[in-house]
């Protein structure tokens, strides 16, 4: 294994550089020379300061763990989504029996809802606990669109000029 410099470890004035202390504070002994070591023993400024680093170091990784720990807790927002569907799905509640006859679901509903479901399983995300919930938000998104395909007025003139 290489080890630092001695430019790297030594300041104009005698004193380790912070590059040595922060080697030594990590616990990285083996890449800091003798010669620093050995002043270390000598200098009570070089050590203090290697006390401080060796803080810092603690700090840091205790940070680090902690950012860790809380990365792997994070979970999906299962309760956030699930009222989201509900809410969307209460949205659509007052026009479905409008669309719910039968003739008209299976001839103009049932299409656009395969289709819709072929694109979300084409696209749908490769984490397999969301695939329930992305195909029950892209059905609610459909029956949407085929509720507001049936409410929509089925004739809109051309108001244009005729050429």
């Amino acid at each position: 294994m290489t080890r630092l410099e001695l430019e790297l470890v030594f300041a104009p004035d005698g004193h380790l550089r912070d590059e040595a202390l922060v080697a030594l504070g990590d616990g990285q002994t083996e890449i800091v020379p003798s010669e620093a070591l050995s002043h270390l023993e000598g200098c009570s400024t070089c050590e203090a300061r290697l006390g401080e680093q060796a803080l810092w170091s603690l700090e840091a990784r205790a940070a680090l763990e902690l950012v860790a720990a809380e990365r792997a807790g994070a979970r999906f927002p299962w309760l956030v989504v699930t009222l989201a569907a509900a809410v969307a799905l209460a949205g659509l509640v007052p026009a479905l029996p409008e669309v719910m006859a039968l003739p008209a679901l299976l001839t103009h509903g049932l299409p656009v809802l395969l289709k819709a479901l072929g694109a979300a399983l084409r696209h749908a995300p490769s984490d397999t606990s969301l695939l329930g919930v992305w195909v029950a938000v892209t059905v609610m998104a459909t029956l949407l669109a085929v509720v507001l395909s049936r409410i929509a007025p089925r004739h809109i003139a051309w108001r244009g000029t005729d050429r």
